[in-house]
C-alpha cells in the first residue's frame, strides 16, 4: 500500500539528497582527463545525459529507483554516456536482487565481515599508475565451513559497490590480483557453474564496475583447465584482460608494481600494509556504510524478467 511504502520512499529520498551532496566532490584532474578522452564526458554531455536518464527512470513505472546525480553517473560512465544503455544497466542492477535473493540476503558490511576478516578479499590502499583500485582475491584462505561460494559473490558485490562510490574508480576501474596458492579440492568443488553464473550475472552484468585487469598468480593446472570454462561465462573483454603469471614474480610486478603490493608471498611487494585489515576495511565497517547499504536496498523493480534463482 501507499502508506506502507511511505517510510521507504522517505528514506530513499534522504539517501538521494545525501549522495547528491557527496557527488559535488568530482573527479581528480587525471580521472577528469581520462573521462573526457575515453568516455566522452564533458560538463555539457554529463548534464544532458543526467537529465535524459532521470526522465527515463521517472517514466519507468516498473522501477522504484534513485535519481540523484551520484547514482546515475555511475551507470552513465560505465556505458560511456549512452542513456539507453545506462537505463538497461540500472534495470539489470535492480533485477538481480530478485533473481538471486541468496546473494542479497544480509547485504552489507556485517554480512561479509567473515570473508574480509579472513583476508579472502582485500582492497589495497593505493591506486596504480592508471588510477585503478587494486583488489586482492586469495581463494586459498577461503574457509568453506564458515561461508559459501554465494557469500563470496556477496562480498565481492559489497566491496565493489563501496568502491564505486569513489568517482575516480567509476572512471578508472579496478585491477584484480587473484592469488590461487593454497587452493584445495574443497574449494574447487564449490567453484561450480552455479557460482560462476551468479558472479557473471551480478558482478559483470549488473554492477557498473570496470574490471580492467585480472592478474592470476600460482594458478597451476587448475586455473589452466577451468579458465576455459570460466572464460565462456565471462565477458570477452574481461577474458582478454586475464594475465596468468604462474610463479613468475617479475611478470606480476611488470603489471602491478611491487611498491603497491604487500610483502607476503606470492606478491613479494614492498608496501607497508597490514593485511587483511586495511584502511578500506575499517572504513567499510563504519556506521556510514551500514546505513548506505540499508537505504540503497530500498530500490526495486517489478517486472516478469527476473526468472528463477538458478
Amino acid at each position: 500500500t501507499d502508506a506502507a511504502r511511505a517510510p521507504q520512499l522517505t528514506a530513499l529520498g534522504a539517501c538521494q539528497q545525501q549522495q547528491q551532496q557527496q557527488s559535488a566532490s568530482g573527479l581528480s584532474e587525471a580521472a577528469r582527463r581520462r573521462a573526457e578522452q575515453e568516455l566522452g564526458e564533458t560538463p555539457e554531455t554529463r548534464s544532458a545525459a543526467l537529465s535524459a536518464l532521470r526522465s527515463a527512470i521517472q517514466s519507468d513505472a516498473t522501477m522504484r529507483c534513485r535519481t540523484d546525480d551520484a547514482f546515475l553517473l555511475k551507470f552513465l560512465r560505465h556505458r560511456k554516456f549512452n542513456v539507453d544503455g545506462a537505463h538497461k544497466r540500472i534495470r539489470a542492477y535492480l533485477r538481480v536482487r530478485r533473481k538471486f535473493p541468496d546473494v542479497f540476503d544480509d547485504y552489507g558490511p556485517a554480512g561479509v565481515r567473515p570473508v574480509l576478516e579472513d583476508g579472502v578479499l582485500v582492497v589495497l590502499p593505493h591506486r596504480d599508475g592508471e588510477g585503478r583500485r587494486i583488489v586482492l582475491y586469495r581463494l586459498g584462505l577461503w574457509d568453506c565451513a564458515k561461508y559459501s561460494s554465494t557469500e563470496l559473490v556477496r562480498a565481492t558485490c559489497v566491496v565493489m559497490e563501496a568502491l564505486l562510490e569513489e568517482e575516480d574508480t567509476q572512471v578508472c576501474g579496478v585491477s584484480v590480483v587473484l592469488d590461487m596458492s593454497g587452493l584445495a579440492l574443497r574449494h574447487i568443488r564449490r567453484l561450480d557453474l552455479r557460482y560462476f553464473r551468479r558472479y557473471r550475472a551480478v558482478v559483470h552484468k549488473a554492477l557498473p564496475v570496470r574490471v580492467c585487469a585480472l592478474n592470476v598468480v600460482r594458478g597451476g593446472r587448475f586455473f589452466n583447465t577451468t579458465c576455459r570454462v570460466a572464460s565462456a561465462l565471462l565477458p570477452s573483454k574481461l577474458a582478454d584482460r586475464v594475465h596468468n603469471h604462474g610463479d613468475d614474480v617479475a611478470a606480476l610486478h611488470a603489471c602491478v608494481p611491487a611498491a603497491l603490493l604487500p610483502p607476503e608471498p606470492p606478491f613479494h611487494g614492498c608496501l607497508a600494509v597490514q593485511l587483511p585489515l586495511t584502511p578500506f576495511y575499517h572504513q567499510l565497517m563504519s556506521g556510514h556504510w551500514t546505513e548506505w547499504f540499508g537505504q540503497n536496498s530500498l530500490q526495486c523493480i517489478n517486472d516478469d524478467e527476473s526468472g528463477s534463482g538458478d
